[in-house]
C-alpha cells in the first residue's frame, strides 16, 4: 500500500502506452490491486462495489453512452475513423481512475501507509524539482523525457538552449517546480490535494518536516496560484484541529515547534538567497490569481479552453443528432476543423 501511495505521486512515470494513452504506474497498481480485491471477495460472495458512490457509476455511465455518438458520426464520415479509438482510451483512462478510488476506499484499514507512500512522493517531487532547478540555474537542464517521452512534457529552460531540448518537449523560459510531474500547475494540484492531508496524518516529526519543506520548496519556486489553495486546505485543517482539542489543555507539543522553527528556517535562508525572485514569484501568484476567473483571464490556454467549451456546447444544443445544413451552413465541418474545439 505504500507503494501504491508512491505511484500515485507522478503522472510522468508510466508503464506502458496504449495508442498514444500512457498507463501510468499508479494506474497498474491500482488495477493489480482491484484484481486481487474482486478475486478475494467474490469468493466470500460479494464485490462491495457498493463501496464507491453511486454519483461515480452515474458518471461513468453517461461518459460510456459518448462511444455511440462517436461512432455513429465516424460512419457518416462526419468524424474521423479512429474518434471510437480515441473515446474508447479516454474511458480507459476514467475506468483507471475509478479503480484508484475503489483500492483506496476498500482498504482504508491500509490508509496511513498511502499517505506514508504519498508523502515519500511529496519529497520526491520536491527532490526532483531542486535538480531541475540547480540544472536550469548552470544553463542546462535536467528532465525525465528520455525515460517517459510523451506528448505535453514542460522542461524548464533559458530560450538560448530551447534547441537543445529532447524532440517533443515544451520548453518553459523561467524555472517553474514540476518534480515528477507533465506541467508545474499538475504537481501544485497533487500538493493541493494531498500535501495538507498527508502532514496532518503522518505522526513522524522527520517526515512532517520532509513533507513541509519539500511543499514549501514546489510552492516558492512553482508560481502557481494553487499556492492559494494550499494555504487555504492547510488553514481549514488547522482550524479543525484547534476545534476538536480542548481549547482550555490544548498543548503546544514539542513536535510542533521544532517544525515551526525548521520551516521559518528554511523559509528565511530561502528568501535571504533569493530575495529579488522571491519578490517576482510572490507578484506572479498575486497576479495569476485573478486568471482564476476565466471572463478575465490572461491565459490564452485557458481562454482557448472556455471558447472551445462555448462552441461545443453551441454545436450541440443546434446539431443533437447531426451536423445538419448545407455546406454553405454557418456551422460547417470545415470551420469546426480550424476552431479551437479541435482541442477537445
Amino acid at each position: 500500500m505504500a507503494l501504491f501511495g508512491l505511484s500515485l505521486s507522478t503522472n510522468v512515470v508510466y508503464a506502458f502506452i496504449v495508442g498514444s494513452t500512457c498507463v501510468y504506474i499508479g494506474y497498474v497498481f491500482a488495477l493489480i490491486l482491484c484484481g486481487y480485491l474482486f478475486f478475494s471477495d467474490r469468493s466470500k460472495g460479494g464485490a462491495k462495489l457498493d463501496l464507491v458512490d453511486g454519483s461515480i457509476w452515474v458518471f461513468v455511465a453517461v461518459a460510456c453512452l459518448s462511444i455511440f455518438p462517436a461512432t455513429i458520426y465516424a460512419f457518416s464520415a462526419q468524424l474521423p475513423l479512429e474518434t471510437p479509438l480515441v473515446v474508447m482510451r479516454g474511458l480507459v483512462v476514467l475506468l483507471c481512475g475509478v479503480a484508484v478510488y475503489y483500492a483506496v476506499v476498500r482498504l482504508a484499514d491500509y490508509s496511513k501507509y498511502v499517505v506514508i507512500g504519498m508523502a515519500i512522493g511529496i519529497v520526491v517531487n520536491g527532490f526532483v524539482s531542486l535538480l531541475q532547478m540547480i540544472a536550469y540555474n548552470s544553463g542546462s537542464f535536467f528532465t525525465l523525457y528520455y525515460l517517459f517521452p510523451q506528448s505535453s512534457f514542460s522542461v524548464s529552460a533559458d530560450w538560448s538552449i530551447w534547441g537543445t531540448l529532447p524532440e517533443g518537449a515544451d520548453g518553459l523560459p523561467t524555472f517553474r517546480a514540476q518534480g515528477l510531474f507533465l506541467e508545474a500547475s499538475h504537481l501544485m494540484v497533487f500538493l493541493a490535494c494531498l500535501a495538507p492531508v498527508a502532514f496532518v496524518s503522518l505522526r513522524s516529526i522527520v517526515a512532517k518536516t520532509g513533507v513541509l519543506i519539500a511543499t514549501m520548496f514546489c510552492c516558492i519556486t512553482s508560481l502557481s496560484p494553487n499556492v492559494l489553495f494550499i494555504l487555504v486546505a492547510s488553514t481549514w485543517l488547522l482550524l479543525s484541529y484547534l476545534n476538536r482539542s480542548n481549547s482550555k489543555e490544548l498543548r503546544l507539543r514539542r513536535g510542533w515547534v521544532l517544525v515551526a522553527i525548521v520551516a521559518v528556517f528554511v523559509l528565511a535562508c530561502v528568501v535571504v538567497l533569493h530575495l529579488d525572485f522571491i519578490a517576482s514569484a510572490f507578484s506572479s501568484v498575486i497576479s495569476s490569481i485573478a486568471d482564476l476567473n476565466v471572463f478575465t483571464s490572461s491565459d490564452t490556454g485557458t481562454m482557448d479552453r472556455w471558447e472551445s467549451m462555448l462552441k461545443a456546447l453551441s454545436a450541440c444544443m443546434q446539431y443533437p443528432l447531426e451536423q445538419g445544413g448545407t455546406p454553405r451552413a454557418s456551422f460547417s465541418l470545415m470551420r469546426l476543423e480550424k476552431s479551437p474545439l479541435t482541442a477537445i
